[in-house]
């Protein structure tokens, strides 16, 4: 389970640099929608080849909705990362990946001492990784909210793919994809454009496309063979490698706080994986 959770988080990590890379000349939700459209084809794939769209009913509807969530939080952690500082907007955010940990306390699941040390050290490691910085300017209430929701919304699409992934993984995923496709293609349609995507670029939206996918695939595998808790924050580690992957493509110099996040997360598995 460690072992595919921290892929998942590698290939996130790996695939959001790229995107943050790409969405400086391209409108982040167009960059989202291209990608989702190609892990929809892989999903759709792979579901087909695992039992088809057997079982629908009992996936697709809360696929759908939670898609729905999860298209809605990214616009909401986008509009929020414009109008309000980075330096507490990001951090905030990453904080999502505590609520499925506090789902399993409240139904009575708690890891071993050193485990549940180590969940609380790489949570905050992640949080640091992303750069807090309360001196970055003030924050209004809508932002903060359209924060909070984003966070949310993560957290609750982390449960309902590990609650999914427990009979039908790749459907569940697929739909998780359909809902984005879909808003994305709406969304194209009502402003007549697809954010300045050019056919030079499918280079790159494959290649953030096909590592999003991946991601997602080892963390629906991981959620099944451990505590869905500690499979999300081992997940969520991924503001800890772009960072790292800022620092050596770009020399993009880390701030002390983010070093002390990348410490704190790496000890934070360490805990974890002994525990």
């Amino acid at each position: 389970m460690t072992a595919l959770a921290l892929l998942a988080s590698l290939l996130w990590g790996g695939a959001d640099f790229v995107a943050g890379t790409a969405t400086k000349r391209l409108h982040p939700l167009a960059v989202t929608g291209a990608v989702h459209a190609v892990g929809f084809v892989g999903l759709l794939g792979w579901a087909l080849a695992s039992g088809g769209l057997a079982g629908w009913r009992e996936w697709l509807p809360l696929a759908l909705a939670a898609g729905v969530l999860a298209y809605v939080g990214l616009a909401a952690f986008y509009l929020a990362l414009a109008r309000g500082p980075m330096g507490v907007v990001a951090p905030i955010a990453a904080g999502g990946s505590a609520l499925p940990v506090a789902v399993d306390l409240a139904r009575g699941v708690v890891p071993p001492p050193l485990q549940l040390a180590g969940l609380a050290l790489a949570v905050v490691g992640a949080i640091l990784a992303s750069g807090p910085d309360l001196r970055s300017g003030r924050i209004t209430a809508a932002v903060l909210a359209m924060t909070f929701f984003s966070a949310v919304s993560y957290g609750v699409l982390m449960l309902v793919v590990a609650h999914g992934s427990e009979q039908y993984p790749a459907q569940t995923l697929m739909g998780l994809r359909l809902s984005s496709v879909v808003l994305a293609g709406g969304l194209a349609l009502a402003t007549r454009g697809l954010g300045g995507l050019r056919r030079s670029d499918a280079g790159t939206i494959a290649f953030v496309g096909i590592g999003d996918t991946g991601a997602n695939i080892a963390y629906a595998l991981a959620s099944t063979r451990g505590q869905v808790g500690v499979a999300v924050v081992l997940s969520s580690l991924f503001p800890v490698v772009t960072a790292v992957l800022a620092r050596i493509v770009h020399d993009e110099r880390l701030r002390a706080v983010q070093v002390v996040g990348v410490a704190g997360a790496v000890a934070g598995v360490v805990l974890i994986a002994v525990g």
